[in-house]
């Protein structure tokens, strides 16, 4: 039994005719392998897609990492309005805490509880004008609103702050 005939599963009988395609089971050619066809497209499209692909991915991060060492706030001399640069995973709860955080900072006489400092996150998300957030662009939050938003957060009920502490366990400041 050395011919090179396939051996098939169901002999054909005497009424079948032998079948000239046969289904089932890979073929295994040999050709170029996958080394080949990395190499023919990278010689195609290397200087056409791959390098500038990289070139804008490293300048975007490089954009993103000196706005993050910058840390994302700027604020103007005047302390009219605290500006916030958007960085990518903000929402605009995390940009009102920014902001709440940087007129603290620079009013440091201000004393707040956690639940007090979340009712004035709220009052100031509530308040940004922005439908979208988009990456890289700036907000502003006007320092009236926030001191209005301070003195709310001083007049709540005893009962209102009780429930704005249990909120404010679940929140990092």
């Amino acid at each position: 039994m050395t011919t090179n005939q396939p051996i098939l599963l169901n002999p054909p009988t005497n009424k079948q005719q032998s079948p000239q395609q046969y289904s089932g089971g890979p073929v295994f050619d040999f050709g170029p392998g996958w080394g080949f066809y990395v190499k023919r497209w990278l010689g195609k499209y290397l200087f056409k897609i791959v390098l500038p692909a990289i070139v804008i991915i490293v300048a975007m991060s490089i954009y993103v990492s000196k706005n993050k060492a910058e840390n994302g706030e700027k604020t103007t001399a005047g302390n009219e309005m605290i500006k916030i640069v958007v960085l990518h995973g903000d929402s605009r709860a995390l940009l009102a805490r920014r902001a709440l955080a940087e007129y603290l900072k620079e009013n440091p006489q201000e004393i707040l509880t956690g639940g007090q400092k979340l009712f004035i996150e709220e009052i100031l998300r509530r308040k940004l004008a922005n439908p979208k957030l988009i990456v890289g662009e700036v907000t502003e939050f006007a320092a009236d609103d926030m001191k209005a938003a301070i003195a709310q957060a001083k007049q709540l009920t005893q009962f209102q702050l009780q429930k704005w502490e249990e909120y404010a366990k679940k929140v990092r400041f």
